[in-house]
C-alpha cells in the first residue's frame, strides 16, 4: 500500500481507497499549485509536463538537454523548474559515485520522488504494485527513501560505467560503504553486470 499511496499521514491512516486517491489529488493540487505560484513559474503548462516526464523517469538519469528539447524550453528554464521541485521537497537528485569529485559534479544525476503517492498521483496510476509496469522504478524509489532515512542524502549515490553497467545505490559514509541493486524480481539480477 505504501508503494502505491505513499506516506502522507492523512493518506496512511485513511482506510478507504477512494478517499486515499481524493486526499492525494487534493495534496497534489494544493501544495504544487502554491509552490508554482510562490516560485513565479512563467510557463505553468510546461512545468507540469516536466513534472510528468520526471515521474515517468523515476530512478533514471536526469538529462536536462533531452528534457529541454522535448519541452521546447531552455536548459536554464528546465534547471530552474527542477530546482523549484527540489527546494519544495517534491523530488531529490542522486549524484554518481566517483573518487574524482569533478566527475561526480559533471555526470548526470538520477531523480527520485519524496513521496510515492505524490508521484503516482502525477501519473494518475494507483494500481497495485504487482500489476504495474513501473514496479522496478517504484521499488528503487522506495529503497532510496529508506536509505535517506538512515544516511545523509549526500552519502547516497549511484555508480555507472561508461558501458552502462550500473549499481543503483552506493552508500559511502564514515561508518560503512556498501552497494545495493534494486530489483523487483530477483531473477533479473545479474551479478556480472
Amino acid at each position: 500500500e505504501f508503494l502505491t499511496f505513499g506516506g502522507y499521514p492523512a493518506v496512511v491512516i485513511e482506510s478507504q481507497i477512494e478517499e486515499k486517491n481524493y486526499l492525494l489529488k487534493d495534496l497534489y493540487h494544493s501544495y504544487l499549485k502554491k509552490d508554482v505560484v510562490d516560485a513565479g513559474v512563467q510557463d505553468q503548462m510546461k512545468f507540469y509536463k516536466l513534472l510528468t516526464l520526471l515521474a515517468h523517469q523515476t530512478g533514471s538519469l536526469l538529462n536536462v538537454n533531452e528534457l529541454s528539447n522535448t519541452l521546447g524550453l531552455s536548459n536554464t528554464a528546465v534547471n530552474n523548474y527542477i530546482d523549484i521541485l527540489i527546494k519544495s521537497l517534491h523530488i531529490s537528485i542522486v549524484s554518481p559515485f566517483s573518487n574524482n569529485i569533478r566527475k561526480e559534479l559533471t555526470k548526470m544525476p538520477k531523480i527520485y520522488f519524496s513521496d510515492l503517492g505524490f508521484r503516482n498521483t502525477i501519473l494518475n496510476s494507483f494500481n497495485p504494485i504487482e500489476n504495474r509496469i513501473d514496479k522496478g522504478a517504484i521499488l528503487e524509489n522506495f529503497i532510496y527513501k529508506a536509505l535517506i532515512n538512515n544516511y545523509e542524502k549526500d552519502m547516497v549515490k549511484y555508480w555507472r560505467t561508461a558501458d552502462g553497467d550500473e549499481v543503483d545505490f552506493v552508500v559511502d559514509s564514515i561508518h560503512s560503504q556498501f552497494a545495493i541493486e534494486a530489483k523487483y524480481n530477483y531473477k533479473q539480477f545479474n551479478p556480472k553486470k
